[in-house]
């Protein structure tokens, strides 16, 4: 990102690299000195390397971009390594945003939940070890639950991976709607969705909405970024020119009203 003022814009070359993106606010602690909203807008591309030698070529271009923050999944670390991901990357001033996926509590993901507990903890580790901001936490779709029961398992296991991400120092992001692009990954509840989640949200614990190419912002997004949420620009989308104009959208009404909570 470049800044003209108080304002700030990505340059066209940038925006033709950000192919996908999470959209968030860094902690005031990373921007001492810089004043206003704007200054903390970040944005964060996926790591595409799945081995060593790959990371090392990519970590050029992602700086040559001015790009500070990248996503990972969970296969990536294992296939490059812990210490090797978080020295290079290091090395390079980059940062991982967030680490993903773990959660599925209701077992539509293909496991049990005493699994996905235990799963969630591996990740939570694992995105502490790496130096991840956060960590992408999917709830699991109702399936074959009655809804109670469903909402109520969910809620536990939330609850769980709050005191345990809490122990770690890493920050959950709890997916309001569905991150795979698939209805098994995310529960449906009666209400709002956004107001659903906002429940659970704390300093250790934040949304994540994901948007895709042609859908309006959802309502709720500007508290979600202030809180210290994410937006995610659907990867799956291969409008690129729809992303960059969200995007757009996003760091222009911040422009106007740069009136967010610090």
């Amino acid at each position: 990102m470049t800044e003209v003022g108080h304002e700030t814009m990505l340059t066209t070359e940038a925006r033709n690299f950000l192919k996908h993106m999470d959209v968030f606010l860094e902690d005031s602690g990373n921007t001492a000195g810089k004043p206003g909203v704007l200054s903390r807008l970040a944005i964060a591309r996926p790591l595409r390397a799945g081995n060593p030698e790959e990371l090392l070529h990519e970590v050029f271009d992602i700086r040559q971009h001015g790009i500070r923050y990248v996503t990972v999944r969970r296969q990536q670390v294992f296939r490059i390594g812990e210490d090797v991901l978080k020295d290079v990357l290091s090395d390079f001033g980059i940062q991982i945003s967030s680490i993903g996926f773990a959660g599925g509590f209701t077992g539509t993901l293909g496991m049990t939940y005493d699994d996905v507990i235990t799963d969630a903890h591996c990740a939570i580790r694992m995105a502490h070890d790496v130096g991840a901001r956060s960590l992408v936490l999917l709830t699991g779709h109702q399936g074959l639950h009655i809804y109670n029961h469903a909402e109520r398992t969910v809620q536990e296991g939330i609850e769980i991976c709050r005191r345990l991400a809490m122990d770690y120092g890493i920050r959950l992001l709890v997916a309001a709607n569905s991150v795979l692009g698939c209805r098994r990954d995310n529960f449906r509840p009666r209400t709002s969705p956004l107001l659903w989640t906002q429940q659970f949200c704390g300093p250790e614990l934040q949304t994540m909405i994901v948007v895709r190419a042609g859908e309006r912002l959802p309502d709720g997004w500007r508290d979600v970024i202030a809180c210290g949420g994410c937006l995610r620009i659907c990867h799956k989308c291969e409008s690129y020119p729809e992303h960059t104009d969200l995007l757009n959208r996003i760091i222009s009404f911040l422009s106007r009203r740069n009136d967010l909570a610090d």
